[in-house]
């Protein structure tokens, strides 16, 4: 095995571990939450490979973005290896490799736009599957110039013989099924861990401080014992007052949403929640310079008519829970699956006083100088972005009745 060709396997492997390692984060976030998943590439709001595992692009045609990593990398492995033990079929593999990725290279520059433009994230581990492709079309393209033509031919005459060959059809099935099963088994774990972390959670929840929220006036939100009334959640007596402006899209407003829920959970009778939008959409919100969400606007209103009918709490986490899958036909399924009366959703939705109530929550939000997503007032203390559960519960020795 020449140096070149080891090279490029060590590459592979980095690139296939870390779309391993990316596939594997993708399916803890969405079966065990984002909250209770702990990543070494998240690193603050900026840098953290969660943001966008939760997003809408972590998926293309409805599979993790991450398994196609995975596949491609295996793909290579096991043609360079029977490259290596001189398999007839696969006398130009290394040019097939190299030219595969070079030809993904503006999928991968497209993945980075995305994220850094539509998400506002950067994932570390994407970066470096990034550099692996672009090393290996260096090493294999053009380490060597004189022969640069004749290896994009090599490749290329690979590539077009690939369409009509079986065994490279084999290969790429052998990828595809080795993946699969790696994916099949990663989530039967992952299950296994999500229904541990769940029953956890509910015995926490029934046991922990839930008297006081239970003796409250209101409707009380299941399972997590809190009474609420319209778009407030909590007791009316709490001394701490958090007014959240959030967005429906945003994936940091959910890890804001989950956070808070586990701090109200824990200090019922210390902290209530009040809901106000201000979804990143230019449909209704006019401070948007760019486009971003575009559905957050319509998410809100359906929200608002969840609200007339004393579903709101259950609605917003429906929607949290979607937030990838928010069309006008997604959202009255929602409300159907929550108990709402369709017909008064129906009229409600079409009603110009719901936009307005959204208007007035944009507009408020623009005038208290809201410039992102989530945004929260503690008692009209400005703090933007999501905070850890410790951040919020340091507050309560601020505004903590003497003697409680």
């Amino acid at each position: 095995m020449n140096r070149r060709t080891t090279s490029i396997i060590i590459l592979l492997l980095i690139g296939f571990l870390s779309s391993l390692y990316l596939a594997k984060l993708y399916h803890q976030v969405r079966w065990i939450g984002a909250e209770q998943v702990d990543s070494i590439c998240a690193i603050n709001e900026t840098i953290n490979c969660i943001t966008i595992a939760q997003s809408r692009f972590a998926t293309f045609w409805g599979i993790p973005v991450a398994w196609y990593g995975m596949a491609h990398y295996l793909f290579a492995l096991i043609v360079l290896l029977l490259h290596q033990r001189s398999h007839p079929r696969f006398s130009h593999a290394p040019e097939l490799v190299g030219l595969i990725s070079f030809l993904s290279l503006p999928a991968m520059g497209s993945l980075a736009w995305v994220s850094a433009t539509k998400i506002g994230a950067a994932c570390p581990f994407c970066y470096l599957v990034y550099i692996v492709q672009l090393v290996v079309t260096m090493i294999v393209l053009i380490t060597d110039r004189q022969q640069l033509f004749s290896r994009l031919m090599g490749g290329l005459g690979e590539m077009f013989r690939g369409v009509r060959d079986v065994a490279i059809w084999r290969v790429i099935v052998v990828s595809w099924m080795v993946t699969m099963l790696l994916a099949k088994w990663g989530a039967h774990q992952l299950y296994a861990q999500s229904t541990s972390t769940k029953a956890q959670t509910q015995t926490s929840r029934t046991t922990d401080d839930s008297d006081g929220a239970r003796s409250a006036e209101g409707s009380i939100l299941e399972p997590y014992g809190i009474p609420y009334r319209g778009l407030s959640l909590g007791v009316k007596t709490a001394p701490i007052v958090l007014e959240v402006f959030s967005d429906f899209e945003c994936p940091a407003c959910f890890r804001n949403h989950e956070t808070l829920l586990e701090l109200i959970t824990k200090h019922p009778t210390l902290f209530q929640i009040e809901h106000h939008d201000f979804p990143i959409d230019q449909t209704c919100n006019p401070y948007v310079k760019r486009r971003s969400h575009q559905d957050s606007c319509r998410a809100a209103l359906s929200a608002r008519c969840a609200a007339k009918q004393e579903k709101f709490w259950q609605y917003e986490q429906m929607l949290y829970a979607n937030r990838e899958k928010l069309d006008a036909r997604s959202l009255r399924d929602y409300a159907k699956s929550v108990g709402l009366t369709l017909k008064d959703y129906d009229r409600c939705i079409k009603d110009p006083r719901i936009e307005i109530e959204v208007k007035n929550d944009i507009d408020e939000g623009k005038r208290r100088d809201i410039r992102s997503t989530p945004t929260v007032f503690v008692n009209g203390e400005q703090v933007s972005g999501p905070k850890p559960i410790d951040f919020y519960e340091a507050k309560i020795q601020d505004y903590e009745p003497a003697g409680h």
